[in-house]
């Protein structure tokens, strides 16, 4: 990777960070306004978070199984993005946030003894709303994460990306993604539980070992390209005229 495109990631990571940053703080502000007057206060609003897929009585929808998996695994498009999660697991959003959804994990997940919360995001056109407010060029007004203890490359089908671990009050697990020709930027993020020692995830390869759900879910995450498929037709693998064979 050049320098040019090197920094360019960079810059398009951090200006990430600080919209997921404003999003979760202050989730009815429109983001792009929450950067330009970062001192206004939004009035307080409750979030009421609705499940829409899972396999509880309260749920949307159940779960749609990935087909070969005996059940165990279950995928969900958000913004014309890809991804695979255990099936136990509950998929809720708020509702104010269409392009944001989290996970709560069933009982005896892994997870549980260690994720506080995991939120994903999905962006589109956010390539061009950081052309067209010259953010690559003013790389100094865009806040960063306060302590990144270790990061590597991520190289998936359809996305390229950085994994890294950083601490705030708590440890925080963080995975960006982006595709530019597509202008799709993935966000994932799993928050420690505040009593989880968070030199647990100080070595990457404890993380794949106490969380491996979660990095199966990173490793699945790819472009929806659906053709010829219509609703009833989702899940079924086929073959679209580039030679991509579509998930599952």
């Amino acid at each position: 990777m050049t320098k040019s495109k090197q920094r360019r990631l960079g810059v398009i990571v951090t200006l990430m960070m600080l919209i997921i940053s404003v999003t979760l703080f202050f989730p009815d502000t429109n983001t792009l306004a929450a950067l330009a007057t970062p001192t206004m206060t939004p009035a307080t609003t409750a979030i009421i978070p609705t499940c829409v897929v899972g396999p509880d009585p309260d749920c949307l929808k159940k779960p749609t199984l990935v087909a070969g998996s005996n059940g165990l695994w279950a995928y969900y498009i958000l913004n014309g993005v890809y991804f695979e999660y255990p099936s136990t697991w509950r998929i809720q959003v708020h509702n104010t946030q269409q392009n944001h959804l989290f996970t709560v994990f069933a009982s005896g997940s892994p997870e549980v003894d260690h994720i506080l919360a995991l939120h994903l995001y999905v962006y589109l056109d956010l390539l061009q709303v950081i052309k067209e407010n010259d953010l690559l060029e003013s790389p100094e007004t865009i806040l960063q994460r306060p302590t990144t203890i270790w990061k590597h490359p991520v190289t998936l089908t359809d996305f390229q990306g950085v994994e890294f671990f950083w601490i705030h009050a708590t440890g925080h697990l963080e995975v960006f993604l982006y595709n530019e020709p597509e202008q799709i930027v993935v966000d994932i993020e799993a928050i420690f539980n505040n009593n989880d020692p968070a030199q647990l995830a100080f070595d990457p390869r404890t993380v794949e070992k106490i969380l491996p759900n979660i990095q199966l879910l990173i490793e699945s995450i790819r472009i929806w390209k659906r053709t010829i498929m219509d609703e009833h037709q989702i899940g079924i693998s086929i073959t679209n005229n580039t030679g991509h064979k579509n998930p599952p």
